[in-house]
């Protein structure tokens, strides 16, 4: 950063010279420094220049010409003017300073060190109102020593004028520049740190900012110079190099929130600086957000081109290797790159190795021996790292590894062996050499180191497999036996908690979970606390609840893994497993609470996440009251997870029902038909309800669509259903009352006719069907009666129809006596038109 020197504290023009005028040209003189004051420096040298050419030896003139070009910013007239004063009055200070003055601002250094250092030597006394002359020449002098390297003399001046007056923020400031010069680092911050309070605006914020830089880079203070950034910041808001510097702080300090937070902001005022998202990259990779480390560490690559630094490869390689999902070509691409340059890093040998091995064998899973053929380059790799340093363990076992899934077994021995000299207490080696040694049918090596390897991994059934063929094939016993020596060994050592964890393991093995539990129990009351014996009685307890269903048992499960999730909160196993057990509780709000911790852990798990989803939507409906809306958000998650799995909509459609949101259950009802397939009666019927509802809502509120697309809906619903059970009455009268609101809508009287002759034949058959339903009587009534209405040739036709099923609807039980009232108005008017 650049740092702030300033010589722009120097003083202004003293006057004193020519104070009083001769009554000579007296009025002319006047006017000429009146000009002045007022800033009309040409008008005043004219007069000057006038009265100068009839005195040439008036040297007091020359003096006010100086403060007029001075005014006038013509520094070189103004020194020549300042200069004849000089020649004519030399032991007069005033004239000294005032030329110091303007060669200042002339960038004139040595000459004004002379002008200020003359003032010095006459040593003039403070006239009384005026500044003292002595002092300012050393404060101006300070500024013009820094200018020309003499950072002694500067120190000398400045300390002399801060003795005698310590609030001079600028000779601080210049002070402590001087001090930096010559390394003394402490004494700059210092005297940064004092002139900062006497300072303001741009200047304070740029001295917080030398003050930040010297404790980040020379005195490496790393949480002083971020308050200092910060307190610089909060003025100079902007400042890239101040943002970069406490970035900087923030990575050594380890606070990479805050660092990320300044590279963020100093990208945004300099986008795509390439030294800029290397950096941000760096944070990245500390926070473990390896994808966007790999999106900076990209750009800076493209940015930077063939001068990149190929240490920057190494970290993208390291970023591949450890992001979800891992990209191990890339991370291949890069360590050649960077090997490329580092031809002896047998770290990065080891690493190309393991990105190599990974892309043929992915964490997890096996391959086939042909498939094995496509380890070579790893073990090239690997060999390279581990000629370059022995002691690359890794690098064995990638190799031991590779041989092994090629059926090079004898090959394969000695890297592991190898390995477990390097590493001995992991169990990889002893895993790896176990098997080796299986295979080449050594059972004596085999099951030594299976049962090294079981000390380490005491919970592996495969490995346990392998130890009891292995046992077997060189005259092993059976699992009976194996507990019966397990019990030999409790007995010998009651206190031993891994005795007790392997026979449990063995009872657990054996399904016989009370004796399991027993046994977990004893290790944790012998090792209290300890994660993995904590995590065997956690999975004993739930296989028997799960076994058992019984409350009791769930409850016993859910302590010990209460305990477990104080050792682990953010163990997605333990959390979906707490989930589950409060669910078979009916613990709804523990359940919830359970499930959103682990979805939260576990963003990417598709496949838990379903169920999980799935379990939290069932809690929060089953609560009292319902959860309707947390329900419905789980469910519209799934369905954008899962958008062609018919039973998620129709779980969230009961859902909008039960919350009467009639046209998004209709909508989903509808989809789970459309996807499933179904032809269930009571879907098609239940569909057609809810669309035929909606319409009405929008009817009776003046929608401007007056609901006919719900009662379309609704219609082609009720037909698909009575294409089921066409006798329905209660679905031929809902059709038929859908029809008759599409006619009533209608302004087409032809279309009005068709559509009200559709719904009279669906109320016809409704009253056939049920001669009791009352509805079905009066709409069949309603649309007859319409019909005649609206075509006055049917009307000797319909209103006789109209008539009857008027008659019929008001016979009928539970028709209440306005209604008949009414209808029976209706009648009569109907019978006099006839």
């Amino acid at each position: 950063m650049s740092r702030l020197v300033t010589v722009g504290a120097v003083s202004a023009l003293v006057l004193v010279l020519g104070a009083n005028a001769t009554a000579w040209a007296q009025e002319d003189i006047g006017t000429a420094r009146a000009y002045i004051t007022q800033g009309k420096f040409a008008e005043a040298i004219k007069i000057l220049d006038k009265l100068i050419k009839e005195r040439p030896e008036a040297v007091q003139l020359y003096f006010d010409l100086g403060r007029a070009y001075f005014g006038m910013k013509n520094l070189p007239q103004a020194e020549t003017a300042f200069g004849k004063v000089i020649a004519g009055k030399p032991l007069v200070a005033d004239s000294y300073f005032n030329r110091g003055v303007v060669r200042i601002q002339s960038n004139n250094w040595a000459g004004a060190i002379e002008d200020f250092s003359k003032v010095i030597e006459l040593n003039p006394k403070p006239k009384q109102g005026a500044p003292d002359l002595v002092l300012e020449s050393r404060d101006n002098r300070v500024g013009a020593y820094l200018q020309v390297n003499k950072f002694a003399e500067a120190i000398q001046d400045a300390t002399t004028v801060l003795t005698a007056d310590p609030k001079r923020g600028f000779t601080l400031l210049n002070r402590g520049y001087a001090y930096e010069k010559i390394n003394q680092f402490d004494k700059a911050v210092a005297d940064y740190g004092a002139a900062i309070p006497l300072l303001s605006g741009a200047d304070q914020a740029s001295t917080y900012f030398s003050k930040a830089d010297l404790e980040f880079l020379k005195l490496t203070q790393l949480q002083p110079a971020v308050d200092d950034y910060t307190k610089g910041l909060a003025l100079d808001k902007n400042n890239v190099g101040a943002l970069l510097n406490r970035a900087a702080c923030y990575f050594q300090l380890k606070s990479f929130q805050p660092a990320l937070a300044d590279y963020s902001a100093a990208l945004a005022l300099k986008p795509g600086d390439g030294e800029i998202l290397k950096n941000r990259a760096a944070v990245y990779l500390q926070l473990k957000d390896y994808k966007s480390a790999i999106v900076d560490y990209s750009g800076y690559l493209q940015k930077a081109g063939a001068t990149a630094d190929v240490s920057v490869y190494r970290l993208r390689a390291a970023c591949y290797l450890n992001v979800d999902p891992k990209n191990y070509a890339g991370a291949v691409g890069d360590l050649k790159n960077y090997l490329a340059k580092n031809a002896t890093d047998a770290v990065g040998w080891k690493d190309l190795a393991l990105a190599q091995y990974n892309s043929i064998v992915p964490p997890g899973t096996t391959i086939t021996k042909a498939q094995a053929g496509g380890l070579t380059d790893a073990i090239t790799s690997a060999t390279k790292a581990t000629t370059l340093d022995a002691k690359q363990a890794d690098a064995f076992i990638i190799l031991g590894d590779s041989y092994s899934f090629q059926e090079k077994y004898k090959e394969a021995v000695p890297p592991y062996t190898s390995y477990i000299a390097l590493a001995p207490d992991k169990p990889f080696g002893y895993e790896g050499l176990g098997r080796v040694q299986y295979n080449l049918q050594d059972y004596k090596g085999a099951i030594a180191n299976f049962e090294k390897y079981l000390k380490l991994k005491p919970n592996d059934a495969e490995i346990k497999k392998l130890l009891n063929l292995a046992k077997a094939s060189g005259g092993g016993g059976s699992a009976t036996e194996k507990i019966a020596a397990l019990t030999e060994a409790i007995n010998a050592d009651p206190k031993d908690p891994v005795a007790y964890t392997n026979r449990g393991v063995a009872y657990f093995e054996m399904q016989d979970f009370d004796k399991a539990i027993a046994d977990f129990q004893k290790a944790l009351d012998l090792k209290p606390g300890e994660l993995q014996y904590i995590s065997n009685l956690a999975s004993a307890s739930y296989s028997k609840a799960s076994k058992t269903k019984a409350e009791a048992d769930y409850k016993a499960a859910s302590a010990i893994y209460t305990q477990w999730l104080a050792k682990a909160p953010s163990n997605a196993d333990v959390l979906l497993t707490m989930g589950d057990i409060s669910l078979n509780l009916k613990q709804w709000d523990a359940a919830i609470s359970s499930y959103t911790k682990y979805l939260a852990t576990n963003p990417t798990d598709a496949k838990n996440q379903q169920a999980v989803l799935t379990n939290r939507a069932y809690c929060a409906l089953q609560k009292t009251p319902p959860d309707l809306t947390s329900a419905i958000a789980d469910y519209t998650k799934l369905i954008g997870m899962n958008p062609s799995e018919p039973k998620f909509y129709d779980l969230r459609g009961r859902a909008y029902q039960d919350q009467q949101n009639l046209a998004a259950a209709a909508a989903d009802f509808e989809k789970f038909a459309q996807l499933s397939g179904s032809k269930d009666p009571d879907a098609l019927k239940n569909t057609a309800i809810l669309y035929f509802n909606t319409g009405e809502k929008k009817r009776k509120a003046n929608d401007p669509s007056k609901g006919l697309p719900e009662f379309e809906k609704a219609i082609s619903n009720y037909t698909a259903y009575l294409a089921l059970k066409a006798t329905d009455a209660q679905a031929l009268y809902g059709r038929g009352l859908a029809i008759y609101r599409k006619a009533k809508a209608s302004t087409d009287v032809k279309v009005k006719l068709a559509e009200l002759k559709k719904a009279i034949a669906d109320f016809e058959a409704a009253t056939k069907a049920d001669a009791k339903l009352a509805d079905a009587w009066y709409y069949l009534g309603l649309s007859c009666d319409d019909y005649g209405v609206a075509d006055e040739l049917s009307a000797e036709t319909m209103f006789p129809k109209a008539i009857a099923a008027y008659e019929k609807y008001v016979s009928l039980p539970g028709v209440s006596a306005a209604d008949a009232d009414a209808i029976k108005k209706r009648i009569a008017q109907l019978k006099e038109a006839l």
